[in-house]
């Protein structure tokens, strides 16, 4: 944001119906508009980055809450089903190996 500065040589009021306050104000006001712009800038980035940071932290809740949690369990229905298997597996081995045992 840029503020350009006007020619404020001749007030827009008359001397004659104000007292000094009026100039000092102006004076301070020609002072501080860059001031409170570049304050205003700084407020808006503030906001932004605050947005973003909302927008970040309800990703993270999803990954923390909904999404690991479910892959955790994939992995163990998973882990269970290839336990399970390996069981079968081992029951029909050891039945055949008695089967092979009684033929003998």
């Amino acid at each position: 944001l840029e503020v350009t500065e006007k020619d404020t040589k001749s007030m827009p009021y008359g001397f004659a119906d104000t007292n000094s306050s009026v100039d000092r104000a102006s004076k301070q006001i020609k002072v501080l508009l860059p001031q409170i712009c570049k304050a205003a800038e700084y407020e808006n980035t503030i906001l932004s980055l605050a947005k973003a940071l909302e927008k970040t932290q309800k990703l993270l809740n999803a990954l923390e809450n909904i999404i690991i949690p479910q892959y955790k369990q994939r992995v163990r229905f998973i882990l269970a089903t290839l336990e399970e298997r390996e069981r079968e597996e081992f029951a029909k081995l050891k039945k055949l190996k008695e089967s092979m045992e009684k033929r003998k």
